[in-house]
């Protein structure tokens, strides 16, 4: 999703906000993306106040175990165009980060928090312990149960339309039950 949405981004910084750099890194490079990477004990509005970042963020990609309101309130800073941010499910059972964290934010907080900041549009693509599919879902305000992946929230209603689009011939829709 990252690289489709390069091609619409005026500026194209991404800021990564978790442990030292990973594949998606260096795979944001690769693209051409201009990366920094934020350490987890740096604040995004203190970095910012500092002008240790730039003055504009176009992509902004957040590890579930760093996602926290004070990190959804420092937004307030740099207003990315997209907000990647990665999530467990409450009810994963999960020993893929057995470290000790704080108590994660629910998913429905992060929608809400993020949507008082105009970011109004998400798509959610995520997979779930009992399937190994990929699926894709959009304007949720939770995550299906038993599930991780990433959440992408968008301000601007084109660009969330066009990753739309483009999610629509990738991984398979997630429909809700009523």
């Amino acid at each position: 999703m990252a690289g489709f949405l390069f091609n619409f981004l005026s500026g194209r910084v991404l800021v990564e906000v978790g442990p030292s750099a990973g594949g998606f890194t260096k795979a944001a490079t690769e693209i051409g993306y201009e990366v920094h990477h934020v350490e987890p004990q740096n604040t995004i509005g203190s970095l910012a106040a500092s002008k240790s970042l730039p003055d504009t963020v176009d992509f902004l990609s957040i590890a579930h175990q760093y996602l926290d309101l004070e990190i959804l309130k420092a937004l307030d800073w740099i207003q990315p165009a997209i907000i990647q941010a990665e999530f467990e499910g409450p009810d994963l059972h999960s020993s893929r980060d057995n470290d000790e964290q704080k108590a994660p934010v629910s998913v429905s907080e992060i929608i809400t928090e993020l949507r008082k900041r105009e970011y109004y549009w998400n798509v959610i693509i995520f997979r779930t312990e009992a399937e190994a599919l990929i699926r894709m879902g959009t304007n949720l305000v939770g995550v299906p149960s038993q599930s991780w992946g990433k959440i992408l929230f968008f301000r601007d209603h084109q660009l969330f339309l066009k990753a739309f689009h483009w999610c629509k011939t990738t991984p398979p829709r997630f429909r809700a039950a009523r």
